[in-house]
């Protein structure tokens, strides 16, 4: 909001530029209103060009008649160009449009009225550099570059334009400084003008594209700031080609050379399939890095994730890497026994198959897909004994419609149930724990490989929805050795407490010790589809995701309810267990002011110098806490405790939340009956 006053300011700062810019505004859309297209159409950044356009024209030639009827016809045709250009590029090279409609409709006025001796020699406007400050020229150089992306030589415009870039992102005013300095520097050498090539007005084309590619089109960090400098290193080139050419044409080049450099940058980063590349724009870069930060770790899966192939409590004998067989192709496996609490795998005599507490109890399918082959006939080995004929045993091995296959092996002869072609389901029972093949004891191996041969090189995985020995809830693992997994199972009730339904309303009464107030929350579906809470103009987005019901994405003013309700429960596990969890928020769900802006700025530089995270344990079948702990090089800066009661039919009952020494208290509202 910032930005765009302190920019419709700067535009006014020559009264007949921002008149014209108005004009051409309202002229576009007029000309949409009149065309009336379908719903959903319309975008506020489908009228950018068309006011490019209307300031490059006013910044030309006085208003009067003429200008008036020149602005009403540039403004629709770069309108319906905009609009040609949006739909021709994002349907076949997923390109924004950027600036290129106002470049070709004023490069394309400012040759027509060449021949347009009337407005020449009446309303043609010259303008000469305005300064305020004996500042040097290698500063004003900045500032005036700032100036000219919206046609001004008043250097007062780039101070605003400055002041808003400061105020709106950090990060972007450090960009427009350093594309700025990198490609006059640039530009300084190569045409041996060191003087005065700070009062090339056409530097502007570098600031643009050290903030589009270092901040909006790449997420923030070094690497993008790299490669946006290197794209200011080649639009030197663009630069320096197409004043030579427009020069020739009695043209500016615009924005021609930002233009080109970008869209080329993008479309190499799409090619490339660039982790860094922006899918989500939020209101400034420092939101884009934190939001990308934050889903990264919470939700990116690394790699594939299955279920435990067992019910009950098993232990990791092997591991990835092992030290007995998992070596070479087959390093990422993983076996599994069942140990008592003297860590013996046995009961009674160590010589008796029958006395392993692992062997002959179920296996279960890991994952949903069809099984491709099967090995049921291999008789097992008796106690320290192993067949290395047939080295896997008695084996299903199932295909994932993600990619690979799972094979689970060392099953007891005769105990496999599914056939080959069958479709199994996760945790469906497949056969039993037996001590077949390359097996001196009973248990279970697992691995994903890449094909259906044994000879296929196995991959790495992770086990999801598992509890450890420690009541520890892990959304997803990775297996190390002698951990104790058992698997986590949904509680039917708890699934339909979270079953949040679209257009279910629900009444909350808050109180922060100053104020209390009654807020009605409201469950919708976004535009895009997407299940999310409203409360007045905050939206909260959730989802549950296998046992797990989680929030993952918050827009809305710093005080809605909502945002409380981010703090408290950033996710629940949905079953009966008394568990304990860990999870993490985004910086800007919990920090604000100074703290906030600085943490985030140093996290474009390295994303891991701050994180925030959430340790939850259950108290009650239907209470648990949070404890939201943000850190600064491992230094705590912020914490949150909050205390939750789940409703016994819906969703929440009530919230207790202390933060920096207040508390504020969150209770639902009794529907009446």
């Amino acid at each position: 909001m910032i930005l765009g006053v302190l920019i419709a300011v700067a535009t006014f700062v020559d009264l007949n530029t921002g008149l014209c810019g108005i004009i051409a505004i309202g002229t576009a859309a007029l000309f949409r209103i009149i065309t009336k297209p379908s719903k959903g159409g319309y975008h506020p950044f489908d009228y950018y060009n068309p006011l490019l356009v209307g300031l490059s024209i006013g910044v030309r030639f006085k208003l009067s008649l003429l200008t008036f009827i020149l602005i009403l016809a540039s403004a629709i045709l770069t309108y319906v160009l905009t609009v040609v250009l949006k739909n021709l590029l994002g349907k076949y090279t997923a390109l924004p449009v950027l600036s290129l409609p106002f470049v070709i409709v004023s490069s394309m006025v400012y040759l027509a009225t060449l021949r347009s001796s009337n407005l020449f020699a009446n309303v043609l406007i010259y303008h000469s550099p305005v300064t305020y400050f004996d500042l040097p020229i290698w500063i004003n150089g900045y500032f005036f570059s700032l100036g000219a992306i919206f046609f001004s030589k008043n250097i007062i415009v780039g101070y605003l334009i400055s002041g808003a870039l400061l105020i709106h992102s950090r990060i972007m005013f450090f960009l427009s400084i350093a594309g700025y300095y990198t490609g006059a520097l640039v530009t300084g050498e190569f045409n041996a003008a060191h003087t005065t090539t700070y009062q090339d007005m056409n530097y502007f084309n570098y600031i643009l594209i050290a903030i589009a590619i270092g901040s909006i089109y790449l997420i923030p960090s070094i690497k993008s700031y790299v490669i946006a400098l290197f794209a200011v290193l080649g639009s030197y080139v663009v630069l320096g080609a197409t004043e030579v050419l427009f020069q020739n044409f009695s043209l500016p080049v615009f924005t021609l050379p930002f233009n080109i450099t970008v869209l080329f940058f993008i479309y190499y980063s799409s090619i490339i399939n660039s982790r860094l590349s922006t899918y989500t724009y939020l209101k400034n870069p420092e939101s884009n890095l934190d939001y990308h930060i934050n889903y990264t770790k919470r939700f990116e899966l690394t790699f594939p994730g299955i279920a435990l192939p067992f019910s009950g409590e098993w232990t990791i004998s092997q591991a990835f890497n092992g030290l007995i067989t998992h070596k070479g192709l087959w390093r990422y496996g993983v076996d599994f026994v069942i140990e008592d609490e003297q860590n013996q795998q046995f009961s009674g005599s160590a010589d008796v198959l029958k006395n392993y507490y692992a062997f002959s109890k179920p296996v279960l399918s890991p994952i949903a897909g069809n099984v491709v082959e099967v090995i049921n006939n291999i008789e097992d080995n008796a106690v320290g004994s192993i067949n290395r004929e047939d080295n896997w045993g008695n084996y299903v091995l199932i295909y994932d419609l993600r990619g690979f296959y799972v094979k689970v092996c060392h099953l007891e002869m005769g105990s496999v149930i599914p056939a080959t072609g069958a479709y199994v389901t996760v945790g469906q029972k497949i056969g039993c724990c037996g001590n077949s093949g390359y097996s001196p004891t009973p248990h279970i191996h697992i691995q994903l490989q890449t094909g259906v041969n044994n000879n296929h090189p196995t991959i790495e995985f992770q086990f999801e929805q598992v509890a450890d020995n420690n009541s520890n809830f892990f959304n997803r693992i990775t297996p190390e050795k002698d951990m104790v997994l058992t698997p986590v199972f949904s509680s039917k009730k708890k699934k339909r407490i979270f079953e949040l339904l679209l257009g279910d309303l629900m009444e909350f009464s808050i109180d922060d010790g100053n104020s209390k107030k009654n807020e009605t929350i409201e469950v919708i579906l976004d535009e895009n589809g997407a299940s999310c809470l409203k409360c007045g103009a905050a939206l909260l987005y959730f989802e549950v995701h296998k046992n797990v019901f989680r929030f993952y994405k918050y827009f809305g003013p710093t005080s809605s309810i909502l945002k409380y309700f981010f703090h408290a429960i950033p996710s629940i596990p949905l079953c009966d267990n008394n568990l304990i969890w860990t999870d993490r928020l985004s910086l800007n769900i919990s920090l604000r002011g100074f703290m906030k802006n600085f943490i985030l700025i140093l996290q474009s530089f390295y994303w891991d110098i701050a994180d925030n995270n959430v340790n939850c344990k259950f108290t009650g079948n239907y209470k648990f806490e949070t404890h939201n702990i943000t850190r600064l090089l491992s230094r705590e800066v912020g914490s949150t405790k909050s205390e939750v009661k789940i409703h016994d039919k819906k969703f929440i009952e009530h919230i207790r939340i202390q933060k920096n020494g207040s508390i504020i208290n969150i209770n639902r509202i009794k529907e009446k009956n």
